[in-house]
């Protein structure tokens, strides 16, 4: 048994019993006396300012909570005036979602960078992506397969857009993969020989444009109408999965389009896909699936944002603003036909306040016309006045149309075009799905980072349990894709921890995925214009004509689902970790099957070091924690 005095200092420092020092950090957990202080802690820090990178540092060790408080009585003086105290209570016993794992998408434009990697090279890059922490892996093991092209395509020519673009073959009789077989098909092979542990999500961009409202554009449309349409789409998205089984690539999960309410994306390959069409396609898709030799696939809804983005959310609210503006302009063009109809026309009058011009009225009916004066009242017959009001009434009659239009819009957005009513977006789009009679056929729903946060999860949740109450499905949560475009090292690796990693699965996510696993020092190859996100970084920059691994860059997306992915494998259970108070320390914490416990915890807002003090049942440890993020593992007590 270890010494209680040598608890709390990694394992090369002088173990004098030391006092509680400023800026350090207390975890605590229930154990028995013998194990907890006799195993170590090992972590892993990345500092915010990039000078530790996933750095493991010496082990540190438990100690007894009476320990602690004798040195906490000496230096209390001391932690009050400079040291900032964050408590956290941990209870492995308390388990949630299961987790499925960490990774990204593997675009056209990465597979097409590595695959022209010296073999070496791309090798020893691989199992640095996916290899194990024996061999200095971070082990992912969830790659995003898109069925098609993306905005990160090394090309854009018809026959390389989508598996069949010859023109209205509804048989399929074109459909072929034949063109992943250059580099794409072998990269995942070569991937699945470091670590036959990756698993697949496969998401299209776009159907063949054939099939679409818009036959010419790429960024353009939605689904034509028809059970041909629908039936010969659901049979296409169900060969890809034949085909990729067949070449020894079985995914395992699907979702039926990539960000559904993105529509007017230019040279971007996307498509609006309405709810309703989603609930239709999921069903042909599964039919088919079930008279297959496919099995063990499971479909994911949505595949968009928490929540609309600032843009999408200021359209969707001017919705409102225009009801409320045609609204006005309609009952103020019939009181201005129930005046001219009904109110007698009295003597000319000079410089009425509300021309402030010369005005000429008489008992008969007139018209407001110019004169040598300025503006008067021009005498007219009763016939004069009519058509006026025949005009006002129609502007009336059009204007009352447009309120009752964009009121429509706004309570039944679908029954629109996107680009007139705006798209459901955030919980909105799956719950609906998933309360409708297609809603059993779908595992989960995917989400995305770029709009609102993910609390939108958990509100998801909430609205199934207040349909179906007791009887609510358990539905899963999977961030499919995010990307951080602009930021320094630090914010983005703060912001991916704080909003992503941790937000995201302590709010259920079971996985989280970044965009491009690689991508060119310029961001490429993509398209260009439209939607295209020109300066999207890969979690790996892979420069042209790389021959050697030293000349890969590790950008902070790696070092952030380091912290995750090498430590929490598939199978994992999230555990129950509360920091105390609001503060800028966030935490999430998980117990894999091997019986290890593994703690994360980000310094995500404070420019200086923290305190953490996390109790639990008489142990603890003790960190300095900088700005950026740690990782404790040690091994389970049973």
């Amino acid at each position: 048994q270890a010494s209680a005095q040598a608890c709390c200092w990694p394992d090369n420092v002088d173990r004098r019993p030391p006092p509680l020092h400023r800026n350090c950090a207390l975890v605590c957990c229930a154990s028995s006396t013998r194990t907890m202080q006799a195993r170590g802690v090992q972590v892993f820090l990345t500092t915010a300012d990039g000078a530790r990178l996933f750095e493991p540092m010496p082990n540190w060790h438990w100690m007894r909570e009476k320990d602690l408080q004798h040195d906490e009585d000496r230096d209390e003086a001391e932690q009050a005036e400079e040291a900032r105290l964050v408590k956290l209570f941990l209870d492995p016993e308390v388990q949630f979602q299961t987790i499925e794992g960490f990774g990204a998408t593997l675009t056209d434009s990465s597979a097409f960078l590595m695959s022209r990697m010296a073999p070496i090279a791309r090798r020893a890059l691989l199992i640095r992506l996916f290899g194990p922490r024996s061999r200095g892996g971070i082990q992912l093991n969830l790659l995003r397969l898109p069925i098609g092209a993306t905005d990160d395509s090394v090309s854009y020519q018809m026959g390389k857009i989508t598996y069949d673009d010859v023109d209205r073959d509804f048989g399929l009789h074109n459909f072929s993969t034949s063109a992943d077989d250059a580099y794409y098909i072998p990269l995942l092979r070569e991937i699945l020989e470091v670590s036959p542990e990756v698993h697949f999500i496969a998401s299209p961009w776009t159907a063949p444009l054939w099939l679409k409202t818009s036959s010419i554009g790429l960024g353009e449309g939605t689904l034509r109408g028809g059970s041909a349409v629908m039936s010969t789409y659901a049979e296409y998205l169900v060969r890809y999965l034949q085909d990729y089984k067949s070449k020894g690539i079985a995914v395992s999960f699907l979702t039926l389009q990539n960000e559904p309410g993105h529509g007017g994306c230019g040279p971007m390959p996307c498509m609006t896909l309405w709810p309703d069409q989603e609930m239709h396609l999921a069903t042909q898709v599964a039919r088919r699936l079930n008279s297959s030799n496919v099995s063990g696939v499971r479909l994911l809804a949505y595949d968009h944002n928490w929540a609309p983005t600032v843009l999408e959310a200021v359209v969707q609210r001017s919705m409102w603003v225009l009801v409320a503006l045609l609204a006005a302009c309609t009952s103020w063009l019939v009181l201005m036909c129930i005046f001219r109809l009904c109110c007698r026309v009295h003597e000319e009058t000079e410089d009425p306040p509300l021309l402030h011009a010369h005005l000429s009225l008489n008992r008969e009916d007139s018209v407001l016309s110019r004169t040598d004066s300025g503006w008067g009242m021009k005498r007219s017959n009763s016939n004069s006045t009519r058509p006026v009001c025949y005009i006002l009434l129609i502007s009336a009659w059009c204007c009352f149309l447009g309120t009752g239009m964009c009121f429509f819009a706004g309570v039944f957005p679908s029954a629109f075009p996107v680009q007139f009513s705006g798209m459901p977006m955030g919980p909105a789009y799956p719950a609906e799905v998933l309360t409708s009679a297609a809603g059993p056929l779908f595992a989960g729903v995917a989400w995305h980072c770029y709009g609102g946060s993910a609390s939108a999860m958990g509100e998801l949740d909430k609205r199934l349990h207040q349909y179906f109450g007791d009887d609510t499905p358990s539905v899963e949560h999977h961030i499919t894709e995010c990307t951080h475009v602009g930021g320094t090292f630090s914010y983005d690796l703060q912001w991916n921890q704080r909003e992503l990693f941790i937000g995201g699965v302590n709010h259920g996510a079971r996985s989280v995925m970044h965009w491009s696993l690689a991508l060119d020092q310029h961001f490429g190859p993509h398209c260009d214009g439209g939607s295209c996100c020109t300066t999207c970084r890969g979690v790996v920059t892979v420069p042209r004509n790389t021959h050697v691994a030293d000349d890969v860059v590790y950008n902070v997306e790696f070092w952030g689902l380091a912290h995750h992915s090498a430590l929490v494998g598939r199978g994992s259970r999230r555990i129950f970790v509360k920091v105390a108070a609001a503060t800028d320390v966030d935490a999430t914490a998980y117990r894999t099957p091997h019986g290890e416990v593994v703690l994360v915890v980000a310094n995500s807002k404070h420019k200086g070091d923290v305190t953490l003090d996390i109790r639990c049942n008489g142990y603890g440890f003790r960190f300095p924690l900088p700005p950026g993020v740690v990782t404790f593992v040690w091994s389970s007590w049973d």
